[in-house]
């Protein structure tokens, strides 16, 4: 039986091998001269076989920036090195994360070394202009490592019956069994399972793989800091536990033009959200500097409110010229449906409407159910509380509020959700409940999200960022599980799942927020989107929308913003550089922008 499973694990093991290679080779053919990649691969690194003629001038006139800035004369220490992870290989990411290293090597006197996918031949490319040449490569191994691999995820699932169980499987502390169900949930975009099928033996295997190759790589003690942008699946989440574990600073960038860095330095911080920031920062606002707090978030949203657009999903849309809120294609499934919508198709409704369009008693409450996204961020604040995943707590809340009549209840997908195209018809489960349940409808699309807020009485979500958004607007929100937020205490946290039961059973009896918990609200939101956003001037600030960042075609345009930018760009002048030199000084464990506020106490100590 043992044998059986070995033989159909390896052969789907070695088809996604096989898979990635070819992938390999067809970008090698469209997106690389083959002449100049033989003479860089075999002869000269020095050569530069790209296509992208604007990323070719970007490089040429990064490798005459760095020549120029003069850092001769620091002192480096040899035996301190930072490491820099390349592991999601977009140009926005990738650029970001190498700034942010050789800041970091600036303030610490440190060499840096890229952490690269083998064969990143793009990113070795633009490491080297920033006159960085050592590099360690990540691979998926040899056959043989692999089937030795294999074997070890077979013989640790003999002991173990459920998913449960499977996510509870750690090997030296390391929780590769959590990680192996996430990158198992996000890549299949099967939502939920409770079967422990072949497909996730073999993420078992690849995260021991994994597991094992950064034990060894951190053993190295010459490694002391790694510079890391996502800390999610494998091999990312294997990556942030090992180097914590060894004693290993990792400062984990947020934001995109505007950023921050967090720092980690202890194991069990290994759940904590990048964007989750300490009370200790929270209570200093408050105490020191609510009134300017609260007057920069409210001009905030009031800028959102203008352009119809609300909530984080969205944010990066205000301020820029585009009118479409999702264009993006599914080319995988043919049955998919594009439905991009435009901002001026956003229909305004109030309350009243709502009812009336529903056949509701406009006199009941109406409590708003904000879904997470079914495939991604399961497990960014660790293991649930209540139920083993998001689709796991969207079904049990549905199934849930079927009975409670006594407020209506309107569902929300995700912005978002249908970019990720998880393996569900939502649509189809939606509209059996509505069927049956005349109590209970999904919100559509084209609503305008600020007309939601007015809406809701009350707003219940898993983890997401309503929790912070919607006390701040005055509404209580139900938050299900761990967040970044829920440790500042103005939400409603259920710690079970019959005390979860309880709430949403009385919800029509939740009295509303009171004042200070919104000022509360409110000053998180400061930190979250206005106090640890920076601008880092070497990235361009007008970037294509999420999917064309991730499209290969679309990166000549950004590679041309970005050298406008490279040619301004002054590393010692940089407000980021200036910032991150305060975090460091100052024990912060957040980049902080104090040009918003001005801090009594200079020394947070919070790391």
């Amino acid at each position: 039986m043992i044998f059986i499973k070995f033989v159909i694990c390896l052969i789907l093991y070695e088809g996604k091998i096989i898979k990635k290679k070819l992938k390999y080779i067809i970008y090698i053919f469209y997106n690389l001269n083959i002449i100049d990649y033989l003479t860089y691969k075999f002869f000269d690194r020095k050569i530069n076989p790209m296509k992208c003629q604007k990323f070719k001038k970007f490089i040429k006139e990064n490798k005459k920036k760095w020549n120029k800035i003069n850092l001769k004369n620091i002192n480096i220490d040899n035996n301190n090195l930072i490491l820099i992870d390349n592991f999601i290989n977009q140009a926005l990411c990738s650029l970001n994360q190498i700034s942010v290293g050789k800041y970091l090597s600036y303030f610490y006197r440190s060499n840096c070394a890229g952490l690269l996918i083998k064969g990143d031949i793009k990113g070795e490319i633009l490491f080297r202009s920033f006159g960085i040449n050592k590099f360690y490569h990540f691979s998926d191994g040899n056959i043989i490592e692999r089937c030795k691999y294999l074997i070890k995820a077979l013989m640790i699932l003999k002991k173990v019956k459920n998913i449960k169980e499977f996510c509870n499987i750690k090997e030296e502390g390391i929780e590769i069994g959590l990680t192996s169900y996430d990158t198992f949930i996000r890549y299949t975009r099967i939502p939920s399972t409770n079967k422990i099928n072949s497909k996730m033996t073999v993420f078992l295997a690849q995260a021991l793989f994994a597991n094992n190759y950064f034990n060894k790589l951190f053993k190295k003690k010459y490694i002391n800091k790694l510079v890391q942008a996502e800390k999610q699946f494998i091999p990312l989440s294997i990556l942030f536990q090992n180097a914590l574990k060894m004693k290993k600073t990792i400062f984990i960038r947020t934001g995109i033009n505007k950023i921050s860095v967090k720092i980690y330095n202890k194991f069990n911080q290994r759940h904590e959200n990048k964007i989750t920031f300490p009370i200790k920062l929270l209570k200093c606002i408050i105490k020191e500097n609510k009134l300017n707090a609260l007057k920069l978030i409210d001009k905030f949203y009031k800028i959102q409110f203008k352009n119809k657009l609300y909530g984080k999903a969205w944010a990066h849309y205000i301020g820029s010229n585009k009118k479409i809120i999702s264009i993006w294609k599914n080319t995988e499934d043919p049955n998919f449906i594009n439905k991009s919508i435009k901002i001026n198709q956003l229909i305004s409704i109030d309350k009243k409407d709502m009812c009336k369009i529903n056949n509701w008693d406009d006199k009941k409450k109406i409590v708003t159910v904000f879904l997470p996204y079914m495939i991604d961020g399961n497990f960014q604040h660790g293991m649930k509380k209540l139920y083993k995943d998001n689709f796991s707590w969207t079904i049990n809340t549905l199934n849930l509020i079927k009975e409670i009549k006594n407020v209506n209840w309107l569902i929300r997908q995700h912005p978002n959700e249908e970019r990720y195209n998880s393996k569900i018809n939502f649509n189809e489960i939606m509209n059996e409940i509505e069927i049956d349940y005349k109590h209970i409808k999904l919100v559509p699309k084209n609503i305008n999200p600020t007309s939601i807020i007015n809406i809701t009485d009350v707003a219940v979500t898993s983890h997401g960022s309503v929790g912070l958004e919607y006390p701040s607007f005055g509404k209580q929100c139900i938050v299900g599980e761990n967040s970044f937020y829920t440790h500042y205490g103005f939400n409603i946290l259920p710690s079970n799942i019959n005390e979860y039961k309880k709430i949403l059973s009385n919800i029509d009896k939740i009295k509303k927020i009171n004042k200070k918990n919104i000022e509360k609200a409110k000053a998180a939101l400061f930190i979250f989107l206005i106090l640890t956003r920076i601008r880092n001037t070497i990235i361009p600030e007008h970037q294509p929308i999420f999917e064309a960042r991730m499209r290969i075609k679309d990166e000549s345009l950004y590679w041309g913003e970005a050298y406008k930018k490279l040619k301004l760009f002054n590393f010692l002048k940089n407000d980021f550089k200036i910032m991150l030199g305060k975090q460091i000084l100052h024990k912060s464990r957040h980049t902080l922008n104090t040009k918003h506020i001005k801090f009594k106490n200079k020394i947070f100590n919070d790391f």
